[in-house]
């Protein structure tokens, strides 16, 4: 019995330990060169959903999470 409580234990520690980060970190690009790096707090998703591009006048403006 005090196997299956110690399984069930160590199952649930490592679910938690394994469950999805908190903060991604994001880096801005203009022009294919890296300019910024941060570290968001995330509320809900992947980090690569708050990816986003944009171009304007032929210059490309991107922010890529990991």
């Amino acid at each position: 019995m005090k196997k299956v409580f110690l399984t069930i234990a160590v199952i649930a520690c490592v679910g938690a330990f394994s469950s999805c980060k908190k903060e991604c970190t994001c880096k801005s690009y203009v022009a294919g060169e890296e300019i910024a790096s941060t570290i968001v707090d995330k509320e809900k998703g992947k980090c690569s959903d708050m990816n986003e591009s944009s171009t304007i006048l032929g210059i490309t403006a991107e922010l890529k999470c990991k």
